[in-house]
């Protein structure tokens, strides 16, 4: 009778699993997700289905626009439409699958590339068009990758291979204003913007649980993420900052901000813009549960802002130094595309940084 208790002790110890070692990076995911919770992606996601309902509801009369016979006075009616079409297209790209999310960067990559170098030829110089625009496109597949070896690889290689082209290109023979204007293109225009999908891959495990039960399994789990949710909300505080400081800056502006780049901005402009972000993002930070959400919110709506604001006028100088009114005519009264998302160019990457690093410092 020992010896077969003896047995089934070493059987049922053979038999039980051992403890798994937790996934590093599923570990490294969740941290990341710590200040987040299902519940609070739910309340978060909520703003988001009245805005498409409210960009719906904006674009009927704004579409008189358009009409036959209507004059130039009109404009603030196209602007309008076109800002409610991109408010409920940007709304459902952002909730997308992630495949369809990085297709349309990757595209949107392009288009603003011809723009700038559109107003680089203007000024008589010979960028690497084509490799740039492969570069970019490589910048947004390596963030969707997310492996850290891919991410880190995709700058310095595609910067060496467009080197090694502009030394060989035999004409028109490269110039030093040829290799900044390109290099200029892949940074601003690729490994930037790049960050926005590294932000949205934040915390992939979404929570389709609440979302669309009869959406296929497949798509499910990419579409209603804490990556995708913040995603949305930085958008909305770059929106607000810029609604903010045009309609300030117009009632109340008089201090000029930097005249030579751009005349029309104003510093009241710029604080009136950072104070409907800092509300924006505050609503949104208490929404989605986020430790100290007066405070960490506050600072997601400044640095939303600031970089929105230097974005802006980055591609003012570009447009100053090119002699252009806009980059392009994409956009129903709004110009090019360039003109449209210049205040998102510059804020993905610092958003990300704090959303990774510096959110889960906060005390609860």
């Amino acid at each position: 009778h020992l010896r077969a208790a003896c047995v089934r002790v070493h059987l049922a110890g053979v038999r039980a699993p051992l403890p798994r070692a937790p996934d590093a990076r599923r570990a490294s995911v969740r941290a990341v997700a710590l200040p987040l919770a299902s519940a609070s992606v739910r309340q978060a996601i909520l703003p988001a289905v009245w805005v498409v309902c409210g960009c719906v509801l904006g674009m009927l009369p704004s579409s008189a626009a358009f009409l036959p016979g209507r004059r130039s006075q009109d404009k603030l009616l196209a602007r309008t439409f076109t800002g409610c079409a991109l408010g409920l297209v940007v709304s459902c790209w952002i909730f997308s699958s992630p495949a369809l999310y990085v297709a349309v960067f990757c595209l949107m990559g392009v288009l603003a590339q011809q723009e700038y170098f559109q107003m680089a030829q203007g000024r008589g110089l010979f960028p690497a068009r084509r490799l740039s625009m492969l570069g970019s496109v490589l910048m947004y597949i390596a963030a969707a990758d997310g492996r850290r070896g891919v991410i880190d690889a995709a700058l310095p290689l595609v910067g060496i291979y467009t080197t090694m082209y502009l030394l060989t290109r035999p004409t028109p023979e490269p110039t030093l204003d040829d290799v900044t204007s390109t290099f200029m293109g892949v940074y601003y225009l690729g490994f930037l913007p790049s960050f926005w999908v590294r932000l949205r891959g934040l915390a992939v495990e979404g929570a389709p649980s609440f979302a669309f039960q009869w959406w296929p399994a497949g798509l499910g789990p990419g579409l209603f993420t804490h990556g995708a949710v913040i995603t949305w909300w930085t958008f909305l505080s770059i929106v607000c900052s810029d609604i903010g400081a045009y309609f300030v800056g117009k009632g109340f502006g008089s201090t000029k901000l930097i005249s030579s780049v751009s005349p029309n901005k104003t510093l009241e402009g710029a604080l009136g813009g950072m104070a409907a972000a800092v509300l924006s993002s505050l609503l949104g930070a208490y929404l989605m549960r986020w430790p100290s959400w007066w405070l960490s919110g506050a600072l997601h709506g400044v640095i939303a802002s600031v970089s929105a604001l230097v974005g802006d006028l980055t591609i003012s100088m570009f447009k100053r130094s090119s002699g252009v009114k806009d980059t392009g005519k994409l956009l129903p009264g709004h110009g090019g595309l360039l003109d449209r998302v210049d205040s998102f160019l510059l804020a993905a990457a610092p958003i990300y940084f704090y959303v990774k690093y510096a959110l889960p410092l906060f005390p609860r």
